[in-house]
C-alpha cells in the first residue's frame, strides 16, 4: 500500500476470503491504503464487531487513508465501551491530523493495564499526523 505497486492489489485480493480474521482485517487494511471502498466498509464493520480485538484492528485500520466517512465514524468510537477501542480511534484519528483523543491517552498513560499505556504511547506518537483534507479535525488544547 505504502509504496503504491498495483500488482500487490492481485496477492491481496483473495484474502478477505481467509478463514482467520486477523488475515482478513490485515488485507482489508491494506487494500484500503489503495482507497478501495469495499476494504474501507469491511474494516467499518469490523470496528463494528462485538470483539474487542477485530474492534480494534479494524478501528486503528480505518486511519491508515484519509476518507471523512472513516473520520466521523473514529470520532464516535472515542465514546466506546472499550478503552482499547478508544484509543485506537485516538491514534487513528491522530494519523488522519486530529488531537482528539489527547485527553484518552493521557488518561490511559497512567493506567495500571500495561496493554492500555502502550496504546496510550502509540497514540501519542501519531497524534496530529494529518492526511486527512476534508475532514473536519479538532484539535484541543493539551490537558
Amino acid at each position: 500500500g505504502l509504496t503504491g505497486e498495483p500488482s500487490a492489489v492481485d496477492a491481496l485480493e483473495p484474502m478477505p476470503g481467509d478463514d482467520d480474521a486477523t488475515v482478513r482485517l490485515t488485507a482489508a487494511e491494506a487494500l484500503w491504503r489503495f482507497g478501495q471502498r469495499d476494504a474501507r466498509d469491511r474494516l467499518m464493520e469490523a470496528s463494528l464487531s462485538g470483539y474487542t480485538d477485530d474492534s480494534v484492528i479494524g478501528t486503528l485500520a480505518l486511519g491508515v487513508h484519509p476518507d471523512p466517512s472513516a473520520f466521523a465514524m473514529l470520532q464516535g468510537k472515542l465514546t466506546d465501551d472499550y478503552a482499547e477501542v478508544q484509543l485506537a480511534a485516538a491514534r487513528a484519528l491522530g494519523q488522519l491530523g486530529s488531537a482528539a483523543g489527547f485527553g484518552l491517552a493521557r488518561e490511559a498513560a497512567t493506567s495500571q493495564e500495561p496493554r492500555l499505556r502502550g496504546m496510550a504511547a502509540a497514540a501519542f506518537g501519531d497524534l496530529g499526523a494529518g492526511r486527512c483534507s476534508g475532514c473536519s479535525v479538532s484539535t484541543p488544547a493539551p490537558a
